[in-house]
Formats: structure tokens, C-alpha cells, sequence
């Protein structure tokens, strides 16, 4: 039901922060570079660079916000929960300090952008970990504070992404959730809003056409998705973000000699990396498994066969290669065969 991207795309929006912010010059500057290192994949440097954060009561949400974003990203890129428990101790403080705020501060466009950004991100969770239907009720709550945010500040385009995506995902799945009262089919008006938002050139920009790319994707626009994935990628070189956007689309556009190329520098990074519980890899393999074999490369295509048949990934990931395996097996005998023939 749910595409690998899907939860990028949907909530992805804790990295937002507007180009005019009234936070003090040193967290303008943590928040950027925590950002940045996020997209680089220097999870533990992002981490760090948020603990810095100031105690400041006013934006006391701020340090847990960014350390629940950075470990829902981590746990997105690694396909992995294993710091689930703190990305939920990290996530349920901001929304009470956010809510703590909302209380004794009034209405405040950042209060609301922020608090929106955290019930959303703990709804991306919930979708992602089985809880389908708390995840979007938190998500639907989420953007609720986002359209608040823009009804006192309309031109607030960081918002504005984040509602587009919402809409778009939330109206892709509308058929498996048209029950519930708040979701309803806005695929137009969120990619309209998305592109409208991203023609004001709002700090979130990245994370704005990272959303677009897999929408597009998902819309079967593979040259546009490339097209965007490949801007981020010139931006941040090297992001699984942006490279997992550019070998699928390549792959859909059957140019198997370049996706394999990406796919290779993915398996690379996906090795090399501090965690990889297996998932990733079975994934990437089967993309190179299958586009060698559609190069009639069958070599190459039994060692990545083989590599999926005997790949020991964590317990929690074995059911979810299950399919990997058996396309494994089936592309295995065919590859044979042709060899034998």
C-alpha cells in the first residue's frame, strides 16, 4: 500500500525554516548547519550541532524538534527503528513545549509552524511502524497548525510545502481511507501548492523539491523527478536522499547502464555505512540484479542473485525481503538457462 518514498514525501518537512526567521544569529546558524549535515548523512554531527541549541524558554521546543527530525531521517535512510524510543521521548517534549507556548505566548506563526512539523513528524512514524490510522489523525492535526500558520502569515511558503505534500499523499491513498472524515482526494492543489511555494525560493527549497521529485515519481513523470532529484544531488553530492530519487527513475526509464551506476554508488555507501540491517542492500541488489539481466549481462546478474540468497539482514527484516528472495530465485534459473542455452 505504502511506497518506500511515500513517507519521505509526505511529512517530510522538519527541515523547514523560513529565509526571515526572529531566532537569535548562533541558532540561525546551528539549525542551517544541522540541516546540512542531515542531508550529508552525518547523523551524529546533526545531533551534536542540536544539542547546542540555546535553553532560551521561548523556543525551549527547538532542541528536541531538530533531534526527533534528525533520528526520524536516520531511521527513514537506515530502515530502522532502532532509535525509536528516542526519536518518541524527542518528539512528544516538543509538542508539549510547543502546546506549553501556544498556551502562555498566543498565536504565533512559528509556534504553530513548528507544533504542526512535530505532530506530523510522530505521524509519519506511526504510518510507517503499522499504526496507519494515529498516524494520519497526528499528520491531519499537524496540518492543522500549518494552515493556522498561514492564515496569520499567508505568505509563510515553508508551510505551504508541507500542506501540499500532505494533500497530494493523503489523496493518493484515498482510496484505502476515503472513511475518514478529513481525507479527501487534493493531488492537484497540493502539487499547486508545492510549486507555487517553491517559486519563493523559501529556505525549505531542498526538502520542497525532494517532496515534488517523488511526487512526480509517483505520477509517472520520471524525466521531471529525475530532473529535480538531480538539482538536490548537485546541492548535496552524494545524499541517499537524492540518489535513491535518480537510480529509480533511471530504472523506470529503462537506461539500465546509467541506473546501475547509481545503484552501485548507493550499495557502496549502504556497505560502508555505520548501520545496515540489511534491507537496503537487498533492495538496492535487486535494481542491479534486474537491470543486468536486462542487459543480458548474466554474470553480473547471478553474483547479485546470489548475494540476496545469502544475505544474512537483521531478524525484523527477513519477512520483508521475502519477495527479493524469491525474484532472486526466479531471475537465478532464467539467467542459467540463458547461460546453458
Amino acid at each position: 500500500m505504502f511506497s518506500r518514498f511515500s513517507f519521505i514525501c509526505l511529512f517530510f518537512l522538519a527541515f523547514s525554516l523560513s529565509a526571515k526567521t526572529h531566532f537569535s544569529t548562533d541558532s540561525d546558524s546551528l539549525i542551517r548547519r544541522g540541516i546540512d549535515q542531515t542531508y550529508g548523512m552525518a547523523y551524529d554531527s546533526a545531533l551534536a550541532t542540536f544539542e547546542k541549541l540555546s535553553d532560551d524558554p521561548d523556543w525551549a521546543m527547538l532542541r528536541p524538534f531538530y533531534t526527533a527530525a534528525t533520528l526520524q531521517s536516520q531511521m527513514m535512510d537506515f530502515e530502522s527503528n532502532r532509535w525509536k524510543e528516542s526519536f518518541f521521548h524527542s518528539i512528544n517534549q516538543a509538542i508539549f513545549l510547543g502546546e506549553q507556548l501556544l498556551e502562555t505566548g498566543g498565536p504565533d506563526p512559528w509556534i504553530y509552524f513548528y507544533l504542526g512539523n512535530a505532530y506530523a513528524y510522530k505521524g509519519l512514524f506511526q504510518v510507517r511502524d503499522g499504526s496507519i490510522i494515529p498516524g494520519f489523525i497526528n499528520a491531519h492535526k499537524g496540518v492543522g497548525f500549518l494552515e493556522k500558520t498561514m492564515e496569520l502569515d499567508p505568505g509563510f511558503a515553508d508551510a505551504a510545502i508541507g500542506i501540499g505534500s500532505y494533500q497530494y499523499w493523503s489523496g493518493r491513498f484515498y482510496r484505502y481511507l476515503s472513511w475518514l472524515p478529513f481525507i479527501r482526494d487534493e493531488r492537484k492543489q497540493g502539487v499547486s501548492l508545492i510549486e507555487n511555494a517553491l517559486e519563493k525560493k523559501p529556505f525549505s527549497y531542498w526538502i520542497g523539491l525532494n517532496s515534488l521529485g517523488w511526487i512526480e515519481y509517483d505520477r509517472k513523470n520520471y524525466q521531471r523527478a529525475l530532473d529535480l532529484f538531480n538539482r538536490g544531488l548537485s546541492r548535496f553530492p552524494g545524499s541517499r536522499f537524492f540518489l535513491w530519487g535518480v537510480a529509480d527513475c533511471l530504472f523506470k526509464m529503462e537506461d539500465y547502464e546509467a541506473c546501475i551506476a547509481v545503484y552501485k554508488e548507493l550499495l557502496a555507501g549502504i556497505q560502508s555505512a555505520s548501520v545496515n540491517n540489511g534491507y537496503n542492500e537487498a533492495e538496492c541488489r535487486r535494481k542491479l540484479m534486474k537491470a543486468f539481466f536486462a542487459l543480458e549481462r548474466y554474470k553480473e546478474t547471478l553474483l547479485h542473485c546470489q548475494a540476496i540468497l545469502k544475505l544474512v539482514p537483521d531478524p525484523e527484516v527477513e519477512a520483508r525481503i521475502k519477495d527479493h528472495r524469491k525474484e532472486a530465485l526466479e531471475i537465478r534459473d532464467k539467467a542459467l538457462e540463458k547461460i546453458g542455452g
